[in-house]
């Protein structure tokens, strides 16, 4: 085994969240744990944010704080697939405080929880820390249940904080106006980069090979250079690159890594990182066609495949024009939703405010609530929210302007609230 080869007691370069092998000289990394342990434990924030591309560390740094922390003075919970309803979310949540299995169903209930929670908590004289790793697969929606969730705190101190790490995309979503509310609660935000040049890619190679058990240089000047240089500076793809040349070097009985091997070795992730780019290329050309036609076009794209449905709803075997190509089955949803749809069933365009949930929607009428509420059938409700969500884009569009998702995405999200709303 190249461990044995090398001396090595154990792996350097897995690409895992080890505290064992953190590196503190890569310095966005280092000032990401310690101002997040001053907003748990001096800064009495209720949320802190953690931003950074692919592989720069996001989840060894929360993995650090929570190494940091005196465990006695907190209950923590950990969530690292967010990407489920805010029920789900909220009950993993509570679950993991509490220490068992939640049963709580309704939103009511895992709130009023929550809640008991945070002051069980003081009492104690400990602190509720919630940590939510890959936050960019944050839905809308739980954005916004969140935000509430942060409200529950006492006058004069938090009774939790909340942390949140993702990719830029979760900056995005911070930023949109329509969040204010909860872009203005960040009390800490930090931004990972990667490591900034050769000297420090080396210490970081050497700091993880001594960790390892190693005594002796292992790659020569030429093979940090260009570890460097083929991984720009990324922990992740340094540690691949790595990894590879240890064991690359074991099997042709190498004294030093050079830099032609590492050469060599990146190459063979070249073909795949040119169809990388050849594909977030046509991606982002995609979507640069899909923002030209922004919300402002999404109703009368509505209006026009209305009147398609109409004129061919009695020609069995005729196909509409077609949509774009993601989500198609709620598009189809969507489709069926509209083409059911009468004048009377989407009202007159009223506002609605349910105590439930606070939103403001003028496609929404009370009738066209209480008609929801009256449904039994759990498709119907799904379908029949569909088509007030897809009311509300085409009456309101200018409400929605900026949203860092396509049009469909969108209506998911309304078609989500309106339910949770009822």
């Amino acid at each position: 085994m190249y461990l044995d080869y090398w001396k090595l007691s154990r792996n350097p370069f897995d690409n895992v969240p080890d505290p064992h092998m953190y590196f503190s000289e890569h310095a966005t990394v280092e000032s990401t744990v310690s101002e997040l342990l001053f907003a748990v434990e001096e800064g009495n924030e209720c949320l802190a944010v953690v931003a950074g591309d692919v592989g720069l560390g996001k989840t060894m740094s929360l993995r650090m704080v929570l190494n940091e922390l005196d465990q006695d003075k907190y209950r923590i919970a950990y969530v690292t697939n967010p990407d489920v309803t805010f029920n789900q979310l909220l009950r993993d949540i509570v679950g993991q405080l509490e220490g068992e299995r939640c049963e709580i169903k309704n939103r009511e209930g895992l709130l009023e929880e929550f809640n008991n929670l945070l002051f069980r908590t003081s009492d104690e004289n400990r602190k509720v820390l919630v940590f939510i790793d890959e936050g960019n697969a944050l839905r809308s929606s739980n954005l916004e249940g969140l935000r509430l969730l942060t409200n529950m705190q006492e006058d004069d101190r938090n009774l939790f904080t909340l942390i949140i790490a993702g990719q830029p995309k979760l900056t995005k979503m911070l930023r949109d106006p329509r969040r204010a509310n909860i872009f203005q609660r960040i009390g800490v935000f930090c931004n990972l980069e990667p490591m900034d040049s050769t000297e420090v890619v080396k210490s970081y190679i050497e700091h993880r090979l001594i960790m390892a058990g190693c005594k002796e240089p292992v790659f020569d000047d030429s093979g940090y250079e260009a570890v460097f240089e083929r991984s720009s500076g990324i922990p992740r793809l340094v540690n691949r690159l790595c990894k590879l040349s240890l064991k690359a070097a074991e099997t042709n009985a190498l004294e030093y890594i050079n830099g032609e091997l590492v050469h060599q070795l990146a190459d063979r992730f070249s073909p795949l990182e040119k169809g990388k780019a050849r594909v977030s290329q046509e991606v982002e050309k995609e979507q640069n066609i899909k923002n030209t036609d922004n919300l402002k076009e999404f109703p009368r794209t509505l209006q026009a495949r209305q009147r398609v449905i109409d004129k061919d709803s009695h020609s069995p075997g005729v196909q509409p024009a077609a949509w774009p190509s993601r989500n198609l089955q709620e598009l189809e949803e969507l489709e069926n939703a509209v083409a059911e749809a009468s004048p009377e069933t989407l009202g007159q365009g009223e506002s609605v405010h349910s105590e439930k949930k606070k939103i403001q929607l003028m496609g929404v009428t009370r009738k066209s609530i209480f008609q929801l509420k009256d449904l039994s059938n759990p498709r119907d409700k799904l379908r029949f929210a569909g088509l007030l969500a897809a009311r509300e884009l085409k009456i309101n569009p200018e409400r929605f302007e900026g949203i860092d998702s396509d049009p469909v995405r969108i209506w998911d999200d309304l078609r989500r609230a309106i339910i949770e709303a009822v």
